[in-house]
Formats: structure tokens, C-alpha cells, sequence
């Protein structure tokens, strides 16, 4: 069965976060599927940006992507305005000289975004956070809905890329870059509350839900998840939407339950009386055991 640029980008989108090299080597396999003319293009385009800068942050190989899709370019606006956002990003993440082209203030946060993930990619969080701060700024001077829609999007993406390689990491927790994670999901429900409907305001919820639990706040987790499962309550939301809301809360209890068998284990070196700290760890050990059947 002959495969098309459809097809390609489908599979890709879910894919790319665990095989990113794999499918930037097979991006010149993706360009030659647009022969026909009536492939989706600008995706392909945006696809390419976010492969190679956010997730690779690899300056020359976007730089021949975006040669490669000129001559597609020229007779595709929206082709060539994702490029023009990629070569800005390409400066913004602190690969090329000079102010880079110039771009409405939506499109200019959206290549923020870009390079706030190619920074978090060298693990420079104080350079991701600088570009967040100047989002911020750049929505504010603008205060425009699209503006800030747009920035509602970048600061959930942050958050979800922080806490998908949060969760992947086996090394230790990297508090500067949880600071971060949480922040940009916060900003997210914040802007999402603003320019959003009660779903994206829940999956806002279901976002920081998931991101505190992923750094073992599970209070915070749990507060959020239920807040998630309220507006899918509220709202008359479907068994899709219901399902994740459900899993949010699973996270937040796993979350908080980790917090308490640590607090336990920390009160054990505590107990005095050999006796009492028997009777102790035997419990720690009952409901560890519990918790293992579950």
C-alpha cells in the first residue's frame, strides 16, 4: 500500500517524542510525498520546525529543511510563513545573528515557544525561562485575543515536554526544571481560563495535575485533578474526556501515596523503642505489600 504525507504525519505526531532522530532522518522521505500537491503541506512544515528545533534542537538540520520546502514555499503562503517562524526560532534559541524576520506578535510567540523547548533540550532552564518571561511580556504589550491564545498553547506545550522527559528521566529530579514545568502549566490554566472554553480550562487542570504529580506534589496533584473531574461533571463531557479526568486522579493518588510511604519510612529512625519500631516497619511493610496487589 503506497503511503501518503497524511499517513506519514499521522503516525509521526505520535511517534515523535520517543523516536525523534529516527523521523528526522526520514523527513527528505516525508518532502517527496508532496509531489502530488495536495498534501498538507504546512503541517508537514510545522512538523519539521517542531521535530528539529524543539525536540532536537538541531540548528543546520532545520536550516536544510527549510531549504528543502522553498520551492513549496513559493506558491504556499502558509508554507512559507511556518519557515519564516522557523528561522526565527532558529535566533531566538541562540542559533543566528541579528533580530531574525519579522512576524506578527502570535507568530513570534509561537517561535518562542519553539526555542524555549531547544533550550530545555540543553537543559538550560534559565535560557527557557528568559524566553518565557519575554513571551509574556510580548502577549501583554500586544493584548490580543490571538495573542494570547497563542500563548496558551506554548506554555502547555512547555509544560507537557518538561513533564514528559520528567517522567522518562531515570537521573535525579532537576528542581529548577520542575519550577519551570509548573509555572508554565499554571500560566497555561491561567490563559486558557481567558481565551479558552471549559474544555481547554479542564485539560489545563488535567495538565497541572499531571505535572505536579510528576514532581511528587500530590496535594497539589490531587487539587487539580479533582478540579478536572468537576468541570467534565459540570460540563456533561464524554466518556473520552471522563477517562482522562479518571486517570489524572489516579496519578494524584499515586503521587500522594508516595509522599506518605516516604514521610513514614522518614519517622521509622525516629522511634525509640525497638519495640514500637517494629510494630512500625511491620505495618510499612503490610501496606507495601498492600499496595503492591493493587
Amino acid at each position: 500500500m503506497t503511503t501518503t504525507l497524511r499517513t506519514w504525519l499521522d503516525q509521526s505526531w505520535d511517534q515523535h517524542p520517543d523516536q525523534p532522530q529516527a523521523l528526522a532522518d526520514r523527513l527528505a522521505e516525508a518532502i517527496a510525498l508532496l509531489d502530488d500537491g495536495t498534501a498538507p503541506a504546512e503541517e508537514l512544515a510545522r512538523f519539521g520546525e517542531h521535530l528539529l528545533l524543539g525536540h532536537l534542537d538541531q540548528a543546520q538540520a532545520l536550516r536544510d529543511f527549510i531549504a528543502a520546502m522553498q520551492p513549496v514555499a513559493g506558491r504556499d503562503e502558509a508554507v512559507a510563513r511556518v519557515l519564516q517562524r522557523a528561522a526565527l526560532g532558529l535566533v531566538l534559541a541562540g542559533h543566528g545573528e541579528g533580530p531574525g524576520p519579522e512576524l506578527p506578535a502570535d507568530e513570534q510567540l509561537r517561535a518562542l515557544g519553539q526555542a524555549m523547548l531547544a533550550h530545555t533540550r540543553r537543559a538550560d532552564r534559565s535560557g527557557a525561562q528568559a524566553l518565557l518571561d519575554r513571551a509574556q511580556s510580548l502577549a501583554a504589550q500586544a493584548n490580543e485575543l490571538k495573542c494570547w491564545r497563542a500563548l496558551a498553547i506554548v506554555t502547555n506545550n512547555l509544560a507537557g515536554d518538561l513533564r514528559y522527559y520528567r517522567e522518562q528521566a531515570t537521573a535525579a529530579a532537576d528542581p529548577q526544571a520542575d519550577a519551570l514545568m509548573l509555572k508554565a502549566a499554571a500560566l497555561a490554566r491561567t490563559h486558557w481560563a481567558t481565551v479558552g472554553g471549559w474544555m481547554e480550562v479542564e485539560r489545563a487542570d488535567y495538565q497541572l495535575a499531571l505535572c505536579h504529580a510528576a514532581a511528587g506534589q500530590g496535594e497539589q496533584a490531587l487539587q487539580h485533578a479533582q478540579a478536572c473531574l468537576a468541570g467534565c461533571e459540570a460540563n456533561g463531557a464524554d466518556a473520552y474526556e471522563l477517562f482522562f479526568a479518571h486517570e489524572a486522579l489516579a496519578l494524584a493518588q499515586a503521587a500522594l501515596l508516595r509522599q506518605q510511604r516516604a514521610l513514614m519510612r522518614a519517622c521509622l529512625p525516629g522511634i525509640d523503642d525497638q519495640s514500637s519500631r517494629a510494630y512500625a516497619e511491620a505495618t510499612l511493610a503490610r501496606l507495601e505489600a498492600g499496595i503492591s496487589k493493587v
